[in-house]
């Protein structure tokens, strides 16, 4: 036994975390990614449900607040695609983020920037029911997004210790 009171055959559990270094192109490369493959998989959702619908589709279903109504087939679109975006958007953030913690940031950061795309193309969005379905698709995304970072992480942890974690 060693002066501390613990045996020095005993292996040494704390690990030293690797510090990394502060790269903003990066960050921006990744930010870029995705807000690139959220346009794709949107327009993707948008022009299907309205395949789906019937109805032919409009830039304003993606960049415009005004269609966003349930009185019609384009406003329902309007609707479930950033929802369903959503759901896809965990996995990008699965993919892009990697760490839990910096999806809620990503996930922001591509609202504001839509955001910003939307106010340029039909103005500062007013409706109630825009707001509210691009909160819900930001909470969807990013709650997905960190349980399924979490996943990877003990996935990566089980391969390496060989431990097997429930969550």
């Amino acid at each position: 036994l060693s002066i501390r009171g613990h045996s020095n055959s005993m292996p040494n559990t704390r690990r030293k975390k690797k510090v990394k270094k502060f790269d903003p192109t990066l960050i921006f490369m990744k930010i870029l990614t995705i807000q690139c493959l959220f346009y794709i998989v949107l327009g993707g959702f948008v022009t299907g449900l309205d395949i789906f619908f019937g109805v032919i589709p409009t830039i304003n279903q993606l960049f415009g607040y005004k269609m966003m109504r349930f009185a019609t087939k384009s406003g329902v679109v309007s609707f479930l695609s950033p929802i369903l975006c959503a759901i896809t958007g965990g996995f990008i953030m699965r993919q892009v983020a990697t760490q839990p913690h910096k999806v809620w940031d990503y996930s922001v950061t591509r609202l504001f920037i839509h955001f910003c795309a939307c106010c340029v193309n039909a103005g500062f969005p007013i409706s109630l029911l825009w707001w509210l379905t691009h909160i819900l698709s930001v909470l969807i995304e990013t709650l997905l997004g960190e349980y399924l970072c979490i996943q990877k992480e003990l996935n990566q942890l089980e391969n390496i210790q060989g431990i097997v974690y429930h969550v």
